[in-house]
């Protein structure tokens, strides 16, 4: 595991994020999430005409997307409350992110996706042990029938535009 400090990678912004427990991060969630490098881009400020381009390579991140930024806060903020559980609704990327961060917290995590979701991008979820429900229906349906249940069971949810995340 990487090593973790108070001013690591998006953690350096705490004092900015939702209120977290900084111990509780370093034992349960911490993935070095945030850490990523900025790449300047020569041929784009080249095509656009731009004095200097950025860009920041997210793939850099511990399951190489950009959700996991969120996912790391969603579930500090969910794990300091003492949640056990949560779920995400998701294509892919997000689906990944909350079973990697859920398996570092200790926490089961349920995620519903589409039944065309292609195997290829759910893989990760199974060896991060979480529980996969393919759902044969539109992704705003299945969001929708995610927050009923998550009220019904008190199971939060840290859906992509979760204020948790």
């Amino acid at each position: 595991m990487p090593h973790f400090g108070p001013d690591e990678g998006m953690w350096r912004y705490r004092a900015l994020l939702p209120k977290t427990d900084p111990e509780l991060i370093k034992r349960r969630v911490f993935m070095g999430e945030g850490g990523t490098p900025c790449l300047r881009d020569r041929r784009i400020e080249r095509d656009l005409g731009c004095r200097e381009v950025w860009l920041k390579d997210e793939t850099c991140n511990p399951t190489g997307s950009f959700k996991d930024r969120g996912t790391a806060l969603g579930v500090a903020v969910l794990a300091r409350l003492g949640f056990t559980a949560l779920g995400t609704v998701s294509t892919g990327n997000m689906a990944k992110s909350v079973a990697a961060y859920a398996a570092r917290a200790g926490m089961e995590a349920t995620i519903w996706v589409g039944a065309s979701t292609p195997v290829q991008k759910l893989a990760p979820v199974a060896v991060h042990g979480a529980v996969l429900l393919r759902i044969d229906a539109p992704y705003g349906e299945i969001y929708n029938a995610s927050i009923k249940w998550s009220r019904r069971t008190n199971v939060p949810f840290i859906n992509s535009d979760s204020a948790l995340r």
